[in-house]
């Protein structure tokens, strides 16, 4: 069986696999062992830009308020590594 680092450590190359632009901004969140011990659930992020919403009628208000939403924001990925292997079986979006 996997031990938790090198589960964290094959969601990542996953995760980088499928997103290399993202790479340095990957964030480890979350770890679980699942009840059974047939898999790990790894929860990592990482930073996604805003898009800039052209708004039809400028306001004061509309300013204010683009002003303060920062430019990025973080993106959740729950991973399911197997516990024997270390191969991925799945990823999602993380849900709370």
């Amino acid at each position: 069986m996997v031990d938790i680092k090198f589960a964290v450590k094959k969601a990542k190359e996953y995760l980088v696999d499928f997103f290399p632009e993202k790479a340095d901004s990957i964030r480890l969140e979350e770890t679980e062992l699942n009840e059974d011990g047939n898999f790990w659930k790894v929860t990592l992020s990482f930073l996604e830009e805003r898009e800039q919403v052209a708004s039809v009628t400028k306001s004061s208000l509309a300013d204010m308020f683009q002003a303060s939403m920062p430019p990025e924001y973080r993106v959740y990925k729950l991973l399911k590594i197997q516990a024997k292997n270390g191969e991925l079986l799945s990823m999602n979006i993380w849900k709370a």
